[in-house]
């Protein structure tokens, strides 16, 4: 599923609805609170066909909500193959036009997951890649308001496979496209801009991250001085179906997984500027990114691997330093897959798996920075910080909501590893961390506790600690 919101601050939200034996986009809009839902829309290209999924939306400036997704055609009787779909919908719903891609004139056809936005004019950008006989290219169309198609780009005919997975709009109008190139099994971030006629003007392969032979980009964002940022899955895989990235349904079910969020920023000529990642320990995938208007960095996903995930989400500053991160665990599985932030607030859609049906969940949280980060004099050491309204007397309060900060000092950058023991020697907690310094933080939220005493566990490079703390609601 995907995310946008509107100029009067309503949340869009879109994916697809399988009903007796059908799959459909279906398109909902809530108020900003998600408390009431304003309208929706079911919609089938092809009642008789009905294999339509819904992968990206955007809102134009009047409102308009632009729907990208694959559908079903008929290429031979009862063959079958996929194409890109967008339908273009007034704000009340009614369908104001669409479009599809092309139906090729060969049997076998295979594209990725179309992304599409709105430029400042109101018109609508399309990224996606499309099998040719060449490999996958980057294929960008640009349409008008009402989905004519201007101009489009095929991009690095020569490479064997380059897939599509996101695209953002700069304040320019320039397209920037992001996703991936594979090469023998090995893939790298792969991230092209183009001015707003899709004329290239810079292009970057990121292949800096040792030992990880799977790169994935899946999302990117421009910030207020038109920096990129892009965000996805640093790691290795064994057994993994390579054709799991870039199927019109991605799934990671069919291999074991182990990787890190990766998340790049760079200047506007795509000059690396910083990096960032996160590792919980298990197989972390991070799906999107969006940046708001203080510049502050928020990357989505999901942690914990394919069938017990959780949706995590880390709010880092303009230099990708982390001030916030959330997790949030239904009870089933779990899977954030788009962000949009207005305001303070940051929205989250993806899906949850419902007594063996995945379903579309939205979750919208407000960005708060943690307390004053309070550093350790000597390396070894850590300290615990408790936010004001957190607890009382030196104690922790479990229902207050607020985040508790443990400091840590090492003596390098690397792996840092939290757990949190009850006194009879139960682990509470774990968490584990990539710190790019040796002083560093874990944002913890004893929700649910008992009061007791519980110890603070924190090992890394040049640091092996227990501390105690007391919990009191």
């Amino acid at each position: 599923s995907d995310v946008a919101i509107d100029s009067q601050g309503n949340i869009i939200i879109t994916g697809t609805i399988r009903f007796e034996g059908n799959e459909a986009f279906i398109t909902l809009k809530y108020d900003s609170n998600l408390s009431e839902t304003l309208g929706y829309h079911i919609h089938n290209r092809d009642i008789s066909i009905g294999e339509d999924n819904a992968y990206s939306v955007a809102v134009d400036g009047q409102d308009n909500i632009v729907v990208a997704g694959v559908t079903s055609v008929e290429f031979e009787q009862d063959i079958y193959i996929d194409t890109f779909y967008i339908v273009k919908y007034s704000t009340g719903f009614e369908i104001i036009s669409s479009t599809m891609g092309p139906q090729p004139d060969v049997g076998s056809f295979a594209l990725s997951r179309p992304a599409i936005a709105v430029d400042g004019d109101g018109n609508n950008v399309l990224a996606v890649s499309i099998a040719t006989e060449e490999g996958f290219n980057y294929h960008i169309i640009r349409y008008n308001h009402d989905l004519t198609e201007i101009v489009n780009s095929v991009e690095n005919v020569t490479a064997e496979y380059d897939f599509v997975s996101d695209l953002a709009i700069d304040s320019q109008g320039n397209v920037i496209v992001t996703g991936y190139r594979m090469d023998d099994e090995v893939s790298w971030y792969y991230t092209v801009k183009y001015n707003s006629e899709l004329t290239l003007l810079s292009e970057h392969i990121y292949d800096d991250v040792v030992g990880n032979y799977h790169n994935w980009a899946w999302g990117v964002a421009v910030d207020g001085s038109d920096n990129i940022i892009v965000t996805g899955i640093s790691g290795y895989e064994t057994g993994l179906s390579s054709v799991g990235g870039y199927a019109k349904n991605m799934s990671f079910a069919q291999g074991s997984y182990s990787g890190n969020y990766y998340t790049v920023k760079y200047s506007p000529d795509l000059t690396v500027l910083e990096t960032a990642s996160y590792n919980s320990g298990g197989g972390d995938m991070a799906r999107s990114v969006a940046v708001d208007s203080s510049g502050n960095i928020i990357v989505t996903g999901q942690v914990g691997g394919q069938g017990d995930g959780n949706y995590h989400t880390i709010a880092y500053d303009s230099g990708l330093n982390r001030i916030a991160s959330v997790s949030y665990n239904s009870g089933n599985a779990d899977g954030a897959e788009g962000i949009a932030v207005n305001g303070n607030n940051i929205i989250v859609a993806g899906t949850t798996d419902f007594e063996g049906h995945p379903e579309i969940f939205t979750l919208n949280y407000f960005l708060r920075r943690l307390p004053t980060r309070v550093s350790p004099d000597d390396e070894g050491e850590v300290k615990v910080v408790v936010p004001e309204g957190g607890g009382t007397r030196g104690t922790i309060n479990p229902d207050s909501g607020q985040p508790v900060t443990i400091n840590f000092k090492g003596s390098r950058a690397g792996s840092y590893t939290l757990r949190i023991f009850t006194q009879l020697g139960e682990q509470v907690h774990s968490e584990r961390i990539s710190a790019d310094s040796a002083e560093g933080w874990f944002e913890w939220l004893p929700k649910g506790l008992a009061s007791g005493v519980y110890f603070v566990h924190v090992k890394g490079p040049g640091v092996d600690i227990y501390e105690k703390i007391a919990l009191l609601r």
